[in-house]
C-alpha cells in the first residue's frame, strides 16, 4: 500500500514539466531573438546605408564632373565614403572596391555633340558587419545569421539625372579669344564652328525671353577695334586698344604721336629724335601713300605733291633731306618754329616710351603698368580704362610700336583708301544681335601675332562691365604659353598681376569682385574660365591656382569637348531623382 502511495505521487508531481519543456524551447528562443534583432539592426544598417548612397550622389551630381578624370572619380568616391561614415558612424571601413559610382551621358537626338542629360547612380557595400546575439548559429548548424553579414545598396538606391536646359538665365558671355600666329588655320576654324554654335543655343531664334548677352575680345599684342576716322585718302582707318593705367611718366598724347617713330634711345636732344621721325615719316608717304595710287606714284612724283625739299638737313639739324606730311596739325614741324613746341616738350617721354613698348611688345607691360592705380576702385570697369589709338597703317618698321596689333592687318599699300577697310580681328561688344556676332567668321590674323592673354583679360574688364544681367562670365580661349620670358614680356606680366595670391593685388580676384560691386546692383555673380586647345599641365596649373580656380581650368582640343564644357558653363541644369529604366 505504501508503494503504491508513493508511485501514484510520483507520477502525478509535474515540477519538472517546465524545465524540460524549456531546455528544448530556449535554443529556439536564442534564434528568434538573434533573427529578430540582428535582422532589425541589419535592415536599419542597409537603410542608412540607402540613404547615405542618395544624399552622397546628390552632392556628385551637383558638382557635375561626370567621371573625368582619375582625380575626378576619386573626389567622387571620397564624397560617397564621408556620407556613409556621417550616416554609419567613423568606424566603418571602406575600400575604393566598395564604392561605385556610374555616369551615363546623353547626347541630344541629331546633335551629338550636345548634351541632354546626365544620369548618376551609385551603389556600395558594407561588408564584416557584426552578428551580435547567435554569431555562430550558422557554424553549429543551426538556423541565423553567419558571425559577419555583407550588406548593399545597389544603383537603385539613388539615381540622379541632370537634365540640361535651355540657357535662358541672363548671363553676359564675353570670349576673350587668342589671336596669335599658332591659333591660324585649324584651330581657328574650330574656335569659330564653336561660337557659332554657341551663339545658337544662347540666342535662340524669335525667342524674347532669353536675355542673354555675347560678345568677343579677340587680342594678340593690343586688341585691335573698329573706328570711324578715315584718312586723307579716304581709307577707314585701325584702331587699336589696351585697357590699363599707365605710370605718368610714360602717359602721352597718342593723336600726337601715332604716326611718329624713333627707333634709338635714349636721344642726347630733341633734333636726333626729329631726324628720325621725319626719316620714317618719309619712309611711310613713299612705300603706303604713293603705293596707294593708281598707277603707284613714283619716289619723285610723291615728293613733289607730298613733300618738301630742306635746305639744311641732316641729324644736328633735326631734318631728313625731304620732310613728308600728310597731317600738318600734328606734324614734326610748325610755321612758328623749326620743330613743334609739342614734340621738343614730349618726345623723351614717347621714346621711353616705344623703347618700353618694343622690349616687352606691348605698351602695357611689367615696367609701364601703374598696377595700383589699374586695379585700384572701379577704374577698369568702365570704358575710362580703354585707351584707344589710331594704328599706323604701315609695317611695323616704320610704327612707333612695332609690335601693337601687328596681327591686324596685311598693310597692302592698296587697301589704304579701301574707306571699307577695318581691321582683320576686333571687339564685338556684347550684344544680342546673331549678325553682328557672326563677324567673328571672317576674322583672321596676319603676320606673326604673340599671345598676351593679361592684356586680353584686362581689355575684356569694360566690355563685359557694360553687361545688364545677373551673372557675367568671361571664357578665355588660348592654345599656349604667353610670349615672352620670366623678366620680359607678357609672361613676365601675367606673373606680376596673377601670379600674387595677395587679394588685393591679383587681377583676376579684382576682376570678379569688381563685376559685381560696381555693377550697381545688377549682377550677383561673375566667373572666369580658362579654356585651352592644348594641354601644358604647368600652365594649366598656374591659372588654376591663381585665377579660375581648378574646374575651371580646363582643357578642351576638340569640337565635342569644347562644346560640352561651353554648354556646362551656359545651361544651369535640374536635378531630380529617376527610377531605375526612366
Amino acid at each position: 500500500m505504501k508503494l503504491n502511495n508513493q508511485l501514484i505521487k510520483k507520477v502525478a508531481d509535474d515540477s519538472g514539466a517546465v524545465t524540460v519543456m524549456f531546455a528544448f524551447v530556449f535554443p529556439a528562443l536564442i534564434v528568434f531573438y538573434s533573427l529578430a534583432m540582428d535582422g532589425a539592426n541589419f535592415n536599419s544598417k542597409r537603410a542608412r546605408l540607402m540613404d547615405s548612397i542618395n544624399q552622397s550622389v546628390l552632392a556628385i551630381a551637383l558638382t557635375d564632373n561626370r567621371n573625368a578624370t582619375v582625380e575626378d572619380v576619386s573626389y567622387n568616391k571620397s564624397v560617397m565614403r564621408k556620407y556613409i561614415s556621417y550616416y554609419l558612424g567613423d568606424r566603418v571601413v571602406l575600400s575604393d572596391n566598395d564604392l561605385k559610382i556610374k555616369v551615363n551621358a546623353v547626347k541630344r537626338a541629331g546633335n551629338n555633340a550636345i548634351l541632354d542629360y546626365v544620369d548618376y547612380s551609385a551603389a556600395s557595400s558594407l561588408v564584416n558587419i557584426k552578428t551580435r546575439i547567435l554569431p555562430y548559429a550558422r557554424n553549429i548548424g543551426g538556423s541565423g545569421f553567419s558571425p559577419e553579414v555583407t550588406i548593399s545598396a545597389d544603383s537603385n538606391a539613388g539615381i540622379i539625372r541632370k537634365t540640361m536646359n535651355v540657357i535662358n538665365k541672363g548671363t553676359d558671355f564675353l570670349f576673350v579669344i587668342d589671336f596669335s600666329s599658332s591659333m591660324r588655320g585649324a584651330r581657328l576654324n574650330l574656335v569659330k564652328k564653336i561660337l557659332d554654335a554657341f551663339v545658337k543655343e544662347a540666342l535662340p531664334v524669335n525667342d524674347d525671353n532669353v536675355k542673354n548677352t555675347i560678345g568677343m575680345v579677340p587680342y594678340s599684342i593690343g586688341t585691335p577695334v573698329t573706328v570711324s576716322s578715315k584718312n586723307f585718302r579716304g581709307g577707314a582707318q585701325l584702331g587699336c586698344s589696351f585697357a590699363a593705367r599707365l605710370k605718368p611718366e610714360y602717359q602721352v598724347d597718342y593723336a600726337y604721336w601715332y604716326n611718329k617713330n624713333m627707333r634709338s634711345y635714349p636721344y642726347a636732344n630733341y633734333k636726333l629724335a626729329a631726324y628720325d621721325a621725319d626719316y620714317y615719316r618719309h619712309i611711310f608717304h613713299q612705300y603706303i601713300v604713293g603705293y596707294s595710287y593708281t598707277p603707284i606714284l613714283t619716289l619723285s612724283a610723291m615728293r613733289t605733291r607730298f613733300c618738301i625739299k630742306n635746305g639744311n638737313s641732316g641729324r644736328t639739324v633735326g631734318r631728313y633731306p625731304y620732310s613728308c606730311e600728310t597731317e600738318p596739325e600734328i606734324g614734326i614741324f610748325d610755321k612758328a618754329s623749326m620743330h613743334s613746341k609739342k614734340f621738343i616738350d614730349e618726345y623723351e617721354r614717347f621714346a621711353a616710351l616705344i623703347n618700353k613698348a618694343n622690349r616687352h611688345y606691348n605698351i602695357v607691360n611689367i615696367d609701364t603698368i601703374d598696377v595700383e592705380g589699374t586695379l585700384a576702385g572701379d577704374y577698369l570697369f568702365n570704358d575710362g580704362a580703354v585707351t584707344t589709338f589710331t594704328h599706323l597703317y604701315a609695317t611695323s618698321v616704320n610704327r612707333p610700336f612695332a609690335y601693337m596689333c601687328d596681327a591686324a592687318s596685311s598693310y597692302t599699300a592698296s587697301k589704304f583708301s579701301d574707306p571699307k577697310g577695318q581691321p582683320s580681328f576686333h571687339v564685338i561688344e556684347l550684344t544680342r544681335d546673331v549678325e553682328e556676332l557672326s563677324k567673328i567668321q571672317d576674322m583672321t590674323m596676319h603676320g606673326t601675332g604673340y599671345t598676351d592673354s593679361v592684356n586680353g583679360l584686362l581689355r575684356a574688364v569694360p566690355v563685359i562691365a557694360k553687361g545688364v544681367n545677373e551673372k557675367k562670365v568671361i571664357i578665355m580661349l588660348t592654345d599656349g604659353e604667353e610670349s615672352g620670358t620670366t623678366s620680359s614680356g607678357p609672361l613676365a606680366l601675367r606673373n606680376k598681376l596673377i601670379g600674387s595670391k595677395n587679394d588685393g593685388m591679383n587681377l583676376c580676384s579684382v576682376i570678379k569682385k569688381g563685376l559685381v560691386d560696381y555693377s550697381g546692383g545688377v549682377t550677383n555673380s561673375a566667373e572666369i574660365y580658362y579654356l585651352s586647345l592644348v594641354n601644358d599641365s604647368n600652365r594649366m596649373r598656374f591659372w588654376a591656382d591663381n585665377c579660375v580656380g581648378t574646374d575651371k581650368s580646363i582643357v578642351a582640343s576638340n569640337y565635342k569637348d569644347l562644346m560640352e564644357v561651353l554648354l556646362a558653363i551656359a545651361q544651369d541644369g535640374s536635378l531630380s531623382y529617376i527610377n531605375k529604366g526612366d
